[in-house]
């Protein structure tokens, strides 16, 4: 799990404002990993704000990929 909250962490690196802060704080006192899989979308928002549809979709497939193994089947 903290693999994945590393990924996410670092896809923020570089970015600033109020919508990144509280994001950064959403996913350090996220509790469990279904927490941060349903916050790749907010992350998604947040990404393509800040450089892109395409960057930010680039990212989110990467950090989507450290889920495998980690969910529940139905998700």
């Amino acid at each position: 799990m903290e693999n994945v909250r590393q990924a996410m962490l670092q896809s923020l690196i570089g970015t600033s404002g109020c919508a990144v802060a509280r994001m950064n704080m959403r996913l350090r006192y996220a509790g469990d990993i279904e927490a941060l899989w349903y916050l790749r979308t907010d992350l998604f928002s947040i990404l393509a704000g800040l450089r892109g549809e395409s960057a930010a979709r680039a990212a989110i497939d990467q950090i989507t990929l450290l889920f495998q193994g980690q969910l529940p089947r139905p998700l």
